[in-house]
């Protein structure tokens, strides 16, 4: 499972044969069932998450509703970042949406990680980097676009998410109802 993490890291900074051992050492392989709850709301967030496959999705409770705010599959990172980045209490929960296989990282190795191998260093820097540009994308994308076009450039963006992501979640993805996405995806489908 860890080939998958080694490729992405190499794909940004060549991991030495020191770093490529640190990295192996560092990562736990995990197998997790549709339904279990990584990291919880309100409390300290302990693990970063690499999907090796499957989906997982962030989520929240606003007045008593569930709101997904981000869905990843294979070859992601997720956490509950605030909670992770500043050693706190998650702001969210994470879930794995269907059966997962994971490698997990806990805060104190992650630093470790980060003093100690430049290619990893590197290679975090790069996912930050991504990540600003694909909030901002999705930002403007909840504010300019329609639900149908969020919807097709999510489908487009994650193959297979129709077939394996319950409608609910993708719903409040999209910031919409599950009946409005039912709709949408029977206009697409016709």
């Amino acid at each position: 499972m860890i080939e998958a993490l080694i490729q992405q890291v190499n794909n940004t900074s060549r991991l030495c044969e020191a770093e490529l051992d640190l990295i192996k050492r560092s990562f736990v392989t995990g197998r997790f069932s549709k339904g279990s709850m990584l990291e919880a709301e309100g409390t300290r967030t302990k693990n970063l998450y690499f999907i090796v496959n499957g989906f997982i999705r962030s989520f929240h409770y606003e007045t008593g509703e569930d709101i997904t705010t981000n869905i990843r599959g294979a070859n992601s990172l997720i956490t509950a970042f605030n909670g992770f980045v500043n050693d706190s209490l998650a702001d969210s929960s994470i879930q794995c949406i269907t059966a997962c296989d994971v490698l997990s990282i806990s805060n104190h190795s992650y630093k470790h990680l980060i003093a100690e191998s430049i290619s990893w260093k590197n290679f975090c820097h790069s996912i930050y980097e991504q990540e600003i540009i694909f909030n901002q994308k999705r930002t403007r994308e909840l504010l300019t676009k329609t639900a149908e076009s969020r919807y097709l450039q999510l489908l487009k963006d994650y193959p297979g998410i129709g077939l394996h992501v319950p409608v609910q979640y993708i719903a409040t993805y999209l910031g919409i109802k599950p009946e409005s996405l039912s709709r949408i995806r029977k206009k697409v489908i016709s």
